[in-house]
């Protein structure tokens, strides 16, 4: 089982090696990190690919190991019921983020999701969600002047 780990692993340094290379060929290149070009994304996502591929090669090439063994239990401990939920809540907030706008649905989704992950007090709940709130909706909308949906509030 090692074996296909280690396949993987050169079949993703090989595709971050494409990656890299197509990123290079383009007409503009990669640019300069003041002014990049259209490559230049696309230039380190492979080269971070690649890295992390290989860490992986190597990790999994040094061990003694079987990695099926290691991850046997990485499914035991799940809450399906807890993930289903989150997921839910995930796409009803995309689903409700024009209508509602962004700091609403935000509040919103943020006060289920703590909910879920386990903060008891209702009011540390909404705190922690308005906060954070707060600190995207200027993050975005006055730091990297995004439009944000409005909703039918108006904010």
């Amino acid at each position: 089982m090692r074996k296909n780990y280690l396949v993987n692993d050169l079949v993703l340094i090989l595709f971050s090696c494409f990656i890299c290379i197509g990123s290079l060929r383009l007409k503009q290149g990669i640019g300069a990190l003041q002014e990049p070009g259209p490559g230049f994304m696309p230039f380190f996502a492979g080269m971070i690919l690649g890295l992390l591929s290989l860490v992986d090669f190597i990790s999994q090439w040094r061990s003694k190991e079987d990695p099926q063994k290691e991850n046997a239990g990485v499914w035991a401990g799940i809450r399906w019921t807890k993930l289903l939920l989150a997921v839910s809540f995930l796409f009803l907030y995309t689903a409700l983020m024009d209508r509602l706008g962004f700091s609403l649905s935000t509040i919103l989704y943020l006060l289920a999701f703590y909910r879920l992950a386990g903060v008891e007090s209702w009011r540390t709940n909404v705190l922690i969600s308005i906060g954070t709130t707060t600190i995207f909706y200027v993050g975005f909308k006055i730091g990297l002047e995004c439009q944000l949906p409005r909703g039918f509030l108006g904010f």
